[in-house]
């Protein structure tokens, strides 16, 4: 990949390094030379930590563009700017989040962009087009292909489009609701040890039974931050019973609330 230096491996990186697509802007430094960025909605000038390995890279590149609702300072550096449309001037797709409801909900369009930019939907699908990629996209627009999203799943376009949201049936989704504990990690439990950043040499500087031992006895050396948890201060209980009603009311038996 381009964000990976030639002979170099990062066993450990799990996304795209953003310091790799720097320097592959550098003649012969990754796998594959980086000619242009696209840039879509994010000001590199202030995302990137290490700005002068950035401005280098802009300068390096044949072509930078940028798409945005902002005119950010990315779009100062950028060889062409195609502004998108703002949230209330364009169709989104239809979004849900891993909440205790599921939910679905859409934006739509309340009054049509202004001036000369249009939705990123729309962006996308006109330099697919010039590239001759039209088949990727068999929708006329972002309604439509909420729409035909929704068709598989068998939901109403009509009620959504109405309501802005539909609701699904509450679900099990942590530990309180009944939801089994689990970890990603090869042996499926919490690790105080790792054997993947031993295997790299990296070593615990401190034994963690040791590290255990240590923070036990520091509380047990500063009572002062726990004993009014212990003995049922009213401030505490108050703050308590706000923050958790629901999973101490929800709580399967056997499942501790902490």
């Amino acid at each position: 990949k381009a964000d990976k230096p030639k002979g170099v491996k990062y066993p450990l990186a799990v996304e795209v390094l953003a310091s790799g697509l720097c320097d592959a802007a550098r003649s012969g430094h990754a796998l594959y030379d980086l000619k242009a960025w696209m840039v879509y909605g994010c000001n590199l000038i202030q995302a990137m930590p290490n700005r002068p390995q950035l401005l280098d890279a802009i300068q390096r590149l044949e072509l930078l563009v940028a798409i945005d609702v902002l005119p950010a300072e990315i779009c100062g550096f950028a060889d062409v700017v195609l502004p998108e449309a703002t949230f209330l001037e364009r169709d989104d797709d239809a979004w849900n989040g891993p909440w205790r409801r599921p939910f679905m909900a859409v934006r739509q369009e309340v009054v049509p962009p202004l001036y000369e930019s249009k939705p990123g939907w729309w962006i996308a699908r006109t330099l697919a087009g010039k590239l001759g990629l039209e088949e990727h996209f068999p929708w006329v627009d972002a309604r439509e292909y909420v729409q035909a999203r929704l068709a598989v799943k068998g939901q109403s376009w009509a009620e959504l489009s109405r309501t802005g949201v539909l609701l699904g049936e509450p679900i099990a989704n942590c530990e309180e609701d009944g939801e089994p504990v689990s970890v990603e990690t090869e042996s499926g439990k919490i690790e105080l040890f790792s054997e993947e950043l031993e295997e790299l040499g990296w070593r615990d500087t401190r034994d963690w039974q040791q590290t255990m031992n240590d923070t036990i006895d520091w509380y047990l050396n500063n009572p002062e931050w726990w004993r009014a948890i212990r003995e049922g201060d009213e401030r505490f209980a108050t703050y308590y019973e706000q923050q958790y009603r629901d999973r101490l009311r929800n709580a399967q038996p056997g499942v501790a609330v902490i």
